[in-house]
């Protein structure tokens, strides 16, 4: 999937919007790809971990004997996975063949000036949000060496991806959507780093990922939507746990995985705004799920979407087998963070000084982080960010 002539261009190391040359980003002209599968590094069986084989355009468990198709050289795990949000991004959805086939043709950033940017309501948004490089900063937390295995899940179409492979890292670009995941490689390839691996997984909450193999896994606004997965049948809870166990199965002992997640007991929604999870009912994420559910029977569908309080998402890691090393309050939000402020008696300070806030944060969130003390302060930031690791 890489396309020739782009190997020797890389993006900038700030977070300034991309530049719209061609020679830069592949957005002018540009030859279809017409290589073909390339053998990722790491891959096993879903199901039984043993090792997979290419065979007559498939991979196939060289134990068990499952396979999955390759098409367009992204290996299919799924089982026609569904977003939650379909229905607010259905004319997202429908696009993205056409966006996949664009970004070869003409290069990745004019193909979604072109197929994302003109779609009615949520275009410019969209575009916005995946040609801002601001959250890709959160590789500056980690320790990502050259040569680095990294795991982007939920890659969405690869702003998170392309700060990681920038830093020398071997990327496996993952989503359960296959197109998200393929424009996610064929943009890292065209900005010139050509050791990022698509793959479509995830919907039944198991990896097609060795055991072991990795040294760091990235879920950036994944956590949240685990327990829409349509192929496990437990609690979102549950589903959570599983996934979180799951990815603590393909890192090494020592590895460490990154959370960005949204916090169910944020300032906002005491103030009545509806968090875009869920019902999307004023107060009502404040509830406990089985209040939720019992006071939304009959009128609205459980979307299996869950945010916890920063005590539970602790919980939620101490569970799965995780340790806690840092904490962050990512401001505003992890979509686009400005600032990453660690949550300790004394930088939590940084959120309550006067001149302190990000943009975006609302006029009441200003004046009540000024008044909270430090340690209420904490509990009612908007966004997290936790760095784990697997304990060796």
């Amino acid at each position: 999937m890489r396309l020739p002539g782009n190997a020797d261009h890389t993006m900038p190391t700030t977070h300034s919007p991309p530049a719209t040359d061609s020679a830069s980003t592949g957005a002018g002209t540009a030859s279809p790809s017409t290589s073909t599968y390339r053998p990722q590094p790491g891959l096993a069986c879903p199901d039984c971990h043993a090792p997979l084989a290419p065979v007559d355009g498939t991979l196939r468990c060289t134990a068990c004997g499952r396979s999955a198709p390759i098409v367009d050289d992204v290996p299919d795990f799924t089982a026609a996975a569904t977003r939650a949000e379909r229905q607010r991004f259905d004319a997202y959805t429908a696009a993205l063949p056409s966006l996949c086939a664009r970004a070869q043709q003409c290069g990745w950033l004019r193909a979604l000036e072109e197929i994302v940017l003109p779609l009615p309501a949520v275009g410019p948004g969209l575009f916005a949000y995946v040609t801002d490089e601001s959250k890709g900063d959160l590789t500056f937390l980690l320790d990502i060496a050259a040569g680095s295995r990294v795991l982007d899940l939920g890659c969405g179409l690869g702003a998170v991806t392309v700060a990681a492979a920038r830093r020398g890292a071997v990327c496996l670009a993952l989503d359960i959507s296959r197109h998200q995941a393929a424009f996610a490689a064929t943009r890292c390839h065209q900005l010139g780093f050509p050791d990022v691996y698509p793959i479509a997984a995830g919907d039944n909450l198991r990896l097609p990922i060795a055991s072991e193999s990795l040294d760091l896994a990235i879920m950036n606004g994944v956590l949240e939507w685990v327990g829409c997965a349509e192929g496990f049948t437990g609690t979102p809870d549950e589903a959570q746990r599983t996934m979180l166990r799951e990815v603590r199965r393909v890192l090494k002992p020592g590895g460490h995985l990154y959370v960005a997640t949204k916090n169910r007991y944020a300032l906002v929604h005491w103030a009545g705004t509806p968090p875009d999870h869920g019902a999307q009912v004023r107060w009502i994420g404040l509830l406990p799920p089985r209040w939720q559910r019992v006071l939304l029977f009959g009128t609205r569908r459980d979307t299996g979407a869950r945010l916890h309080s920063l005590r539970g998402y602790e919980r939620l890691f101490a569970d799965a087998g995780f340790r806690v090393q840092r904490r962050f309050a990512l401001l505003p939000s992890f979509r686009a963070p400005r600032r990453f402020v660690p949550i300790d008696s004394r930088a939590i300070v940084g959120l309550t000084s006067r001149g302190a806030t990000a943009d975006g944060e609302r006029r009441i969130e200003r004046l009540c982080f000024r008044l909270l003390p430090a340690r209420l302060a904490r509990r009612l930031v908007y966004c997290y960010g936790f760095l784990l690791e697997r304990p060796r």
